[in-house]
C-alpha cells in the first residue's frame, strides 16, 4: 500500500509540472499566433479528446508528462491532420523571433514560478526551515522520543536538548551495522542502506548525542518504513521571511541541479535521479517521523524542487531542450537566416539518443544501486 501510494503521488506531481511547463508554451503559442494541433495531458494511446476545430485536446494514457503539438516546417502534421492548409507565417519557424524566443522559454518560466508558489506554500504551512545538511535530532514522537525522556530522567544533570545533534547510530543486530551522522542526509543513506528488507525480529539501536550521549531503543515498522522518531534541525522564519527564502531556495535548488549534472562528467551519478529515484524520495514527506502538518509542508517543498529541476533542466542549451532550442533561436536572430534544417534533425536526433541514455543508466542506478 505504501509503495503504490508513492508510485502514485510522484506520478501525479510529475504530471501536475509538466502539464503546467507544456500549458505555459500552449497559452504563448497560442497568443503568438502559431497553429496549434494539440494540447496534450499525458503520453501514449490517446484515452480522451474534445475540441474539433484547429487545436485539439487529448488526455492519454501514460501519466509521464505532456506536449504541445505547433505547425512545423521541418515535422509532419499528425496523422489524419495531413490535409489541413496551414498558412506558412503560423508555423513555428516562422514566427516573429520574439514571440519564438517566448514560446520556448515560457514553459521552464513557469516552472520556476510555480516553484516560488510551491515554497511559499510549504513554507507558509510549516513556516520552520530544516537544513538536511546538519546533523539531525530526535522528533517530538516515537520510540526515540519515548527513551529521550527516560535519559533524561536518570541523567538530570546531561539531558538530551531538542538542539542536541545525532552524531553515531548503531545497529546491534547480525549486520552490527553503523555509521557517522555529519547530516540528515547520512543518516537517511544509512536507513536506506542497511535496511531495505526486514522481519518479525527488530533488534535495538544504540543513537549517539553530541558525540557522548548514548541511547538505546528499539525501532519500528510503520507501513513498510522503519520508524525510529528523528527530524532534521530548522528554525523558525518570519512572515517576511517565506517570500524571500522562496525566491533563494527555489534557485538553490536549481543550482544543485547543475551540481549534479556537472558530476556525470567524472561518472559520478549518486547525485542524478529518473522516475523511480523520485519515487523512492517521496519518503521525505511519507515518512511516519512527520506530523501531519510537516508532511504536508514537506510534500510542497519536494514539489518545488522537482519544478526548480525542471526549469534548469530545459534552460540548458543542449539538443532537445529548450534552452537548446532558444540558442538556436537567438543565432538564427543574430545571422538572420534559417540553419540547415538537415543540421537541426540530426542535432536533434542526437540530443535525444543522449537522453534517453541518462534516462536508462539513472534508472538502473536507481533500481539495483
Amino acid at each position: 500500500m505504501y509503495i503504490f501510494l508513492a508510485i502514485l503521488i510522484g506520478l501525479f506531481t510529475i504530471l501536475f509540472l509538466i502539464t503546467l511547463h507544456e500549458f505555459a508554451h500552449f497559452v504563448i503559442a497560442k497568443l503568438s499566433g502559431a497553429y496549434v494541433y494539440e494540447f496534450a495531458i499525458g503520453m501514449g494511446p490517446k484515452i480522451f479528446q474534445w475540441g474539433k476545430k484547429e487545436t485539439r485536446y487529448t488526455l492519454r494514457l501514460l501519466p509521464l508528462g505532456g506536449y504541445v503539438s505547433v505547425a512545423s516546417e521541418i515535422a509532419d502534421a499528425p496523422k489524419g491532420r495531413e490535409e489541413e492548409v496551414v498558412e506558412p507565417k503560423r508555423m513555428m519557424e516562422n514566427l516573429h523571433r520574439g514571440k519564438k524566443a517566448a514560446f520556448i522559454s515560457a514553459g521552464a518560466i513557469m516552472n520556476l514560478l510555480l516553484a516560488f508558489v510551491l515554497l511559499m506554500v510549504g513554507y507558509g504551512i510549516y513556516p520552520y526551515k530544516y537544513d538536511p545538511n546538519l546533523p539531525p535530532t530526535y522528533a517530538n514522537t516515537g520510540p526515540l522520543y519515548e527513551d529521550v525522556e527516560k535519559y533524561n530522567k536518570d541523567n538530570p544533570t546531561m539531558p538530551i536538548l531538542s538542539s542536541s545533534e545525532i552524531t553515531h547510530i548503531y545497529n546491534t543486530g547480525a549486520s552490527k551495522s553503523a555509521t557517522d551522522i555529519k547530516s540528515y542526509y547520512d543518516l537517511q543513506k544509512w536507513l536506506n542502506s542497511y535496511n531495505k528488507k526486514y522481519n518479525d525480529t527488530i533488534h535495538d539501536y544504540q543513537i549517539t548525542f553530541d558525540k557522548i550521549k548514548v541511547v538505546t531503543f528499539k525501532p519500528e515498522y510503520q507501513k513498510g518504513v522503519l520508524f525510529i522518531g528523528v527530524s532534521q534541525r530548522s528554525y523558525h522564519l518570519s512572515s517576511g521571511s517565506v517570500f524571500t527564502e522562496g525566491i533563494v531556495d527555489a534557485f538553490k535548488d536549481s543550482y544543485s541541479l547543475l551540481q549534479a549534472l556537472g558530476q556525470l562528467v567524472t561518472f559520478h551519478w549518486q547525485n542524478i535521479s529518473g522516475p523511480v529515484g523520485i519515487v523512492k524520495s517521496t519518503n521525505s514527506f511519507l515518512n511516519p517521523d512527520l506530523s501531519a502538518t510537516q508532511g504536508a509542508s514537506t510534500y510542497f517543498r519536494w514539489a518545488a524542487l522537482l519544478s526548480s529541476n525542471l526549469f534548469l533542466l530545459n534552460m540548458l542549451p543542449i539538443p532537445p531542450l529548450d534552452g537548446y532550442k532558444f540558442v538556436e533561436n537567438a543565432v538564427e536572430a543574430a545571422s538572420r537566416k534559417k540553419l540547415n534544417t538537415k543540421y537541426k534533425t540530426i542535432v536533434t536526433i542526437a540530443g535525444a539518443l543522449l537522453f534517453l541514455i541518462i534516462f536508462v543508466v539513472t534508472t538502473i542506478k536507481d533500481i539495483f544501486f
